[in-house]
């Protein structure tokens, strides 16, 4: 293993090691660490020449400790340095360069050592005079022999693996190969940590990491939706990248962030993908400071899932995310306050629409439908109105009343996943796809069972309810594959296969496993096992997940990993074979890491954001390849890392569920904190933390921003009482 960090200290420290630096008497310096690995300065001629050199002998990689692309209003310049003088005392190895600019110089100084058994590396660089030319600055690192296709790529939310499953001209994708130069230059903030890792096929791994990430920007690059170049001092964010050139990598971090060659809009695609550079520089200015943290990691791993889920574990320890901790009782009343009064009453039936202006309260019916799954979710609204009764004594007759506005609805074959509010006829989710999903109804009917179950258990048999989960279930069963899988979608009314993808065929497990308890009738079951060993072989065992959203088809998104979570555990709790518990810690892993665990300052006195200036970003996560869109999606899954931990010990479970317990309603709206929100209860569905940083597309409340906080709440409660109190507090 190999570990580097790269601190910088204040600038006093620069002028202090200025006057105490010497050539290193000997030839070669060195540092050793784990297992005889070295990291090693030769000097050559005037110069030392810098290089990690594994255990066995063989040469890693080789650095360039001192990277400057120099902007002078038209063209690029890089220039390389390696460092001129190197000295080592009391086990510190300290060098220094000093690059010429014009009129202008930038001094370089950098302190190698040694701590807890890994090299560490402080570095200030300071200008000194001035140019008209701006600049930014890197660390580099060359590796050779390593093709592409010889090399798994994960950057957290955006690539995991290859350029599969992500769309062609998205930032990674295929055509940055095939139709630009492979230079991947991507800006931190929209990393959910700031980490760039390679796995190669020697099984060898490199990573990057800020450890201290800063992200400030300002408000000409927070708006920056037409992509143009801007030079400023206040620019506090980085950027990692990849030049993959033939069999070579060069990779590294630079400051300030320039992106490239494909960048994003600030919207989803394939509109809000571009083929541009968007290049961020410094001014080449007297007295101009740099500071960044950097953390670099080599080891090596088996497979693909245990490398980057061992190293988003070592940068969650490095970056220690902090709880945002809220009243969750109050969150938890004050969310199920505000749905009474956004029921439609049309057509004899009440339900919710799929859409709500959440900072106007003219209630304008943008969205005249109801549906039950996905984003529209009145069947979960209608189960914890039922499971938090004790509230309201109304809420349980709502319940009903939405329930019942459903069941009409032929489901064998399926005709719609919901009705028109004005003739009650059924409607799509997604009416222009004329699709029924099988993600919309392993919501909505997963959810119903959960609720049958609930009232059961009180004594209320709910017969209808039952006749029309079964009459679907029985349906679903006929559309199994042979090899376990289920199709995505159908055409409505005749049932046939529109979508013959069976990627998110996990989706109907937890809707059997519920089955199955209800009914104890082991063709549930049956079926529910024979998806989950479906699913883990056809990509789960290789830590990749596609398919969660209906939107998006068979991209990899943050859903796939999530409902995928839900469904192992479901079976794990049902069979308690370890190897469902096994899968799910595996999905567990990879969901987490669209998960932000650290914070990206908004710009102050910026009136066009819609996120408040000091709360954390911590917790929020992208939501799919391909954009930058952040929600808070996953506060549905507190129980499931609630689970993770009780079932495994793992504390790191709990620590992930307590970030999504808490930070997840930073921004809703309170009694003490109303933000632009139409009244208390109130919140988004999304924001962007990159470009437009703090803004949304829209600012709709969607049903399911509601049920997810909801779940994340309620399932964890009835699951472990104590557990969820220690979460709560």
């Amino acid at each position: 293993m190999i570990i580097l960090i790269l601190t910088m200290k204040n600038h006093l420290l620069l002028l202090l090691l200025s006057s105490l630096l010497f050539s290193c008497s000997n030839d070669i310096t060195s540092l050793e660490f784990n297992n005889n690995s070295k990291l090693v300065f030769t000097k050559n001629d005037k110069e030392f020449k810098s290089k990690i050199i594994l255990e066995d002998g063989s040469t890693f990689s080789k650095i360039n400790p001192i990277r400057i692309d120099v902007y002078n209003g038209s063209n690029v310049e890089t220039i390389y340095s390696d460092y001129k003088w190197v000295s080592k005392e009391n086990g510190v190895i300290t060098a220094k360069s000093i690059i010429k600019i014009d009129e202008a110089e930038i001094e370089v100084v950098d302190n190698w050592k040694i701590e807890n058994n890994s090299p560490t590396v402080s570095r200030i660089l300071i200008v000194k005079g001035n140019s008209e030319k701006a600049f930014l600055s890197a660390i580099e690192f060359n590796f050779v022999g390593k093709t592409r296709e010889e090399t798994e790529y994960f950057v957290p939310g955006m690539i995991y693996g290859s350029t599969e499953n992500l769309t062609p001209n998205a930032i990674g994708g295929e055509d940055l190969y095939t139709k630009g130069n492979g230079n991947l230059w991507i800006r931190e903030d929209r990393m959910p940590a700031p980490l760039m890792a390679f796995r190669f096929d020697s099984l060898n791994s490199f990573t990057i990491l800020d450890a201290k990430p800063n992200g400030s920007t300002n408000i000409e690059d927070a708006h920056d939706v037409d992509v143009k170049i801007i030079i400023d001092e206040n620019l506090q964010f980085g950027s990692l990248f990849a030049e993959h050139r033939n069999d070579t990598l060069k990779t590294g971090y630079a400051f300030p962030g320039s992106e490239g060659e494909f960048t994003y809009q600030g919207n989803t695609y394939p509109g809000g993908q571009l083929h541009k550079w968007r290049r961020r520089y410094h001014p080449l200015k007297d007295g101009l400071i740099q500071e960044y943290t950097l953390s670099f990691n080599s080891d090596k791993y088996s497979d693909f899932k245990k490398f980057y889920t061992s190293e988003w574990k070592r940068a969650f320890d490095i970056l220690q995310p902090k709880v945002n901790h809220q009243d969750i009782e109050l969150a938890r009343k004050t969310m199920l306050s505000i749905l009474p009064d956004l029921v439609v009453r049309k057509s004899n039936k009440v339900g919710l629409s799929n859409w709500y202006d959440s900072t106007d309260s003219t209630d304008k019916l943008i969205d005249n439908k109801a549906v039950f799954g996905f984003t529209g979710k009145n069947l979960e609204i209608a189960y914890y109105l039922l499971y938090n009764s004790n509230f309201n004594s109304n809420y349980n007759k709502l319940a009903y009343e939405i329930i019942n506005s459903f069941l009409d609805i032929k489901v064998n074959p399926p005709v719609g996943e919901g009705y028109y509010f004005e003739d009650g006829k059924p409607a799509l989710a997604i009416p222009n796809h004329h699709h029924i999903y099988l993600r919309s109804y392993g919501d909505g009917m997963k959810v119903l069972a959960k609720a049958y179950q609930l009232e059961n258990n009180k004594g209320i048999e709910h017969k209808n309810w039952l006749k029309w989960m079964t009459d679907f279930g029985e349906w679903i069963l006929t559309q199994q594959y042979t090899n376990g899988g289920f199709p995505r979608a159908w055409k409505p009314v005749t049932g046939e296969i529109s979508v013959k993808s069976p990627a998110s065929s996990y989706n109907i497990i937890p809707f059997l496993c519920e089955m199955y308890k209800i009914t104890e009738q082991d063709k549930w079951l049956n079926s529910a096992i024979k998806t989950g060993d479906f699913s883990w072989e056809s990509g789960h065992n290789k830590g990749r997940f596609v398919g969660g959203t209906i939107d998006n088809p068979d991209v990899l998104d943050k859903e796939a990993g999530t409902l995928s979570t839900e469904s192992y555990l479901e079976l794990y709790g049902i069979t308690e074979d370890k190897k469902w518990l096994d899968r799910a810690e595996v999905a567990g892993q990879y969901s987490e890491t669209w998960m932000y665990i650290w914070n990206i300052p908004m710009v102050k006195d910026d009136g066009q954001k819609e996120w408040a200036d000091g709360v954390s970003t911590v917790g929020l996560q992208l939501i799919s390849t391909g954009h930058s869109l952040t929600d808070n999606y996953m506060a549905f899954d507190v129980d499931e890392y609630a689970k993770l931990y009780k079932y495994t010990g793992n504390k790191h479970y709990f620590d992930v569920a307590k970030i999504l317990l808490h930070n997840t309603k930073g921004m809703l709206a309170l009694p003490n904190r109303k933000y632009q929100y139409r009244a208390e209860g109130w919140i988004q569905e999304h924001w962007t933390l990159s470009i437009p940083r703090g803004k949304a597309l829209h600012p709709g409340w969607l049903p399911w921003v509601t049920t997810s906080n909801l779940n994340g709440i309620c399932e964890t409660e009835m699951f472990d009482k104590e557990l969820f109190s220690k979460l709560k507090n």
